[in-house]
């Protein structure tokens, strides 16, 4: 059974760079290609919430969350630099 592509999820913790590094060796041994994937989390707001949230702050809450999807795609493409492994990437929300 051969291995052609293979899907690593990428987050912003400590242990995203090995489950990379992981991923990266499997791919390189199975002349695989390599896609790394971001789930950006919906924003949660709780539904007691007592102070309405306005649409200045709920923006600027999306941006960040956009903002750290753009570091791990970053994180991704260093961590994979320099490999022979053809790589993709992928962020959704979820």
């Amino acid at each position: 059974m051969a291995i052609k592509d293979i899907l690593v999820h990428v987050d912003r913790t400590k242990a995203a760079s090995k489950r990379v590094a992981a991923a990266l060796r499997v791919a390189e041994d199975h002349d695989a290609r390599l896609t790394g994937l971001y789930i950006i989390e919906p924003l949660r707001i709780p539904v007691y919430a007592e102070v309405p949230i306005g649409r200045e702050v709920l923006e600027q809450a999306n941006e960040a969350l956009m903002a750290y999807a753009e570091e791990a795609k970053a994180d991704f493409s260093k961590w994979t630099k320099g490999s022979a492994v053809t790589t993709d990437w992928r962020s959704d929300e979820g």
